[in-house]
């Protein structure tokens, strides 16, 4: 699978190229202030697919690609240490924090299966077709940041884009995972600069070796068509000495590389700022990739959440006094009431309040005041016909199973004792036992059997 059709040319609605598959996720440095007008703008362009499981893009193989390129550059680097080769400073941040990354690595492939990605919000924008829109978001904030983590810029870039179109709140939960999916799909492109450089440093080297073994009346061993700038700076530093088939040397490469356009002055320089920026994006990268890892996402996430805002109006006043496991079920609760759209949950959680501030209007002390009791209490039935919602087959199984619990059990746990009965007395007739015998057979068969058919109830609940 080509890294293309994963992330591809991204395009924004704006006609701004939101990178392509193989350079850093670098762009503008935007102040917090334009990086909410930016939200804003994203918030306004983008169009959500119909279908949210409709052609969604995969990002598990492309993880799984950065994964063993990280790898394989990380061991080929700490080889190039053990032999007392000098790395890159990017290259060094890459050894000395590879094993954060590996970590971070496996934390997504763990709070981001493919199957909670499949139910995200999908965007139906051209080239970002199929890809979650807080995936296109992350990797916009991650862009115009330089890959620098700062909760509040973050806080404020969410905020601005939900006064436009809200999100969901698996959109909000998975931000953590997206940040660090971004981070890590930057780590690899800057270690692919890293390793081009690498790559070109020995070919100069290689290069350099048939030159010195070339004899003095020979001709010069042929450059490469294009040299990369690596190539260049390394073969510019194995030539500081002089002498005249040096000379020569310097002359074919400058002619080689005004042939394309540049110069080996302007290959110098981009080469070495390519490096510096990469040094520091790669910092900023792995430091981020820390601080997501330590960062409260329960208190960032009830911040900027728009659900968690109106539920803290619950006319009881219970809600705000909650601990958080308690409040993430009432958000849950409106999460399944509602269609899978920010707008949607927005407006459940809104007739969640108003329903329990009409209620307590009615009576005080009434349980129907708190917003608790239309939302998982006993005024869940009728709450559900006010926002209208229809449970699917397989939760209307479990509700019936729930009400029937107590005869589905016992019914459940008589009718495999009674079955493993009736085999046993079938077994015993084929085996020639006498009428008389099987009653007792039967009797005595009863108790292990009904302990079989209980452990197995057990197991099936």
């Amino acid at each position: 699978m080509s890294a293309n059709w994963v992330f591809g040319n991204w395009r924004d609605p704006g006609g701004h190229g939101l990178g392509s598959d193989t350079g850093p996720l670098r762009g503008e440095l935007l102040s917090v202030e334009h990086l909410e007008e930016r939200a804003r703008v994203l918030a306004a362009s983008y169009t959500l697919a119909r279908n949210s499981r409709e052609r969604p893009r995969r990002f598990l193989p492309r993880l799984h690609e950065n994964a063993r390129v990280l790898r394989g550059a990380y061991q080929a680097l700490a080889g190039d240490v053990r032999r007392g080769d000098a790395v890159a400073p990017a290259a060094e941040w890459l050894l000395d924090n590879f094993h954060l990354i590996e970590t971070e690595i496996l934390e997504v492939r763990k709070n981001l299966p493919q199957r909670y990605y499949l139910d995200l919000p999908k965007l139906a924008v051209r080239d970002l077709a199929g890809m979650a829109r807080v995936h296109a978001m992350a990797l916009e904030f991650i862009r115009h940041s330089d890959a620098r983590f700062d909760l509040h810029r973050l806080t404020r870039f969410v905020t601005a884009y939900q006064m436009v179109a809200p999100l969901t709140l698996g959109e909000l939960w998975a931000w953590p995972s997206m940040l660090k999916l971004c981070l890590i799909e930057n780590l690899r492109r800057l270690t692919d600069e890293i390793m081009e450089s690498r790559d070109g440093e020995g070919e100069a080297d290689l290069y350099f070796g048939r030159f010195e073994a070339t004899d003095a009346e020979a001709p010069l061993p042929e450059l490469p068509a294009k040299p990369s700038n690596g190539f260049v700076v390394q073969l510019v530093r194995r030539t500081r000495e002089l002498g005249a088939r040096i000379s020569e040397l310097r002359i074919e490469l400058e002619r080689r590389l005004q042939a394309t356009g540049s110069s080996v002055d302007e290959a110098v320089r981009a080469e070495h700022q390519r490096q510096t920026m990469g040094q520091a994006s790669m910092g900023n990268s792995i430091t981020s990739l820390r601080l997501v890892s330590t960062t409260d996402w329960n208190r960032a996430i009830e911040k900027v959440s728009l659900m968690e805002q109106v539920l803290q109006r619950d006319p009881a006043g219970v809600y705000g006094q909650m601990d958080f496991r308690s409040r993430d079920r009432y958000r849950q609760a409106v999460e399944e009431l509602s269609d899978p759209t920010g707008e949607a949950q927005l407006r459940v959680a809104l007739r969640a309040v108003e329903s329990a501030r009409q209620a307590g209007g009615r009576r005080e002390e009434d349980p129907a005041g708190h917003i608790g009791y239309h939302l998982i209490g006993g005024g869940r039935r009728d709450f559900e016909l006010d926002v209208a919602y229809r449970p699917q087959l397989k939760r209307r199984i479990r509700r019936f199973i729930f009400r029937n619990n107590v005869s589905l059990y016992l019914g459940s746990i008589f009718f495999l004792t009674a079955l493993g009965v009736s085999g046993a007395l079938g077994y015993a007739r084929s085996q020639g036992a006498p009428e008389l015998l099987l009653p007792w057979i039967g009797l005595f068969s009863l108790l292990p059997l009904s302990q079989l058919a209980t452990s197995i109830v057990h197991r099936l609940r």
